[in-house]
């Protein structure tokens, strides 16, 4: 555990001080792209949030404090949490083709031990989808769970914690795979996400925690991350291999 966290912040200040201008070109594509989905979702969520608070409203089966005054902000807050849930899906499909070229950039550009299968735009859109869908499901049924906990007053702390945990967890395995893709199996990647666990986690912190810096946060976070995971990556498999790691 903290072996994968220390390698992450060191990694993390790496992305932070060092000149990224070579990548910049995928910064302003990414971004724009990003944005684009970012402002369709908030335009639906902002005419349906209301209609979405009654719904919940209305079939609780027990009553909520303060009665209709709570439907607003009931509607508002699941709405954030399931269009942030589809928004993160979104970004790691539709941007999986340039998060995958910036990636295998980003490997070359470290290493040359690891010599993986060239980029192919199509393997990596179908791996996305197939994998998004997975984890989109898992995720919302644990999500489903989490809120309903999160409820009931004496438990509305842990759940909240382990949402972000959740949330941060299966963003994080999405980043991942732009770099496993290319280099290991599916189900070698699942056990390889398993066993990193922590640092996929605080990769998807790191994307979260980004996101909350107004527009400019959801415009770098999809690149800043795959460079972080793409660089902890490779050096997991160059130190399995017996290769140099080099940070």
């Amino acid at each position: 555990m903290f072996n994968q966290l220390s390698d992450t912040i060191f990694l993390l200040k790496e992305s932070i001080f060092n000149p990224q201008l070579r990548y910049l070109k995928y910064y302003i594509y990414t971004g724009f792209i990003a944005f684009l989905i970012f402002a369709l979702l908030v335009l639906i969520g902002t005419n349906y949030f209301l209609l979405i608070g009654s719904f919940i409203f209305e079939y609780l089966p027990f009553a909520l404090p303060y009665g209709e005054k709570v439907v607003p902000f009931l509607g508002a807050g699941v709405t954030f949490v399931f269009l942030l849930l589809i928004f993160k899906y979104l970004l790691l499909v539709f941007l999986s083709p340039l998060l995958g070229l910036l990636s295998e950039k980003v490997e070359k550009d470290m290493n040359q031990d690891l010599h993986g299968p060239s980029f192919s735009m199509v393997n990596m859109l179908l791996s996305s989808f197939r994998l998004s869908i997975i984890n989109l499901f898992k995720e919302i049924g644990i999500t489903i769970l989490l809120l309903i906990l999160g409820v009931f007053p004496l438990f509305t702390m842990v759940a909240s914690i382990l949402l972000i945990m959740t949330q941060s967890y299966f963003l994080g395995y999405g980043v991942m795979t732009y770099f496993t893709e290319r280099h290991i199996s599916y189900a070698r990647t699942r056990s390889f996400v398993r066993e990193h666990r922590w640092s996929v986690m605080s990769i998807g912190l790191i994307f979260y925690l980004m996101m909350l810096i107004p527009v400019v946060g959801i415009m770098i976070a999809p690149c800043f991350t795959t460079i972080i995971a793409t660089r902890y990556g490779a050096n997991v498999l160059c130190a399995e291999r017996n290769a140099d790691v080099l940070f």
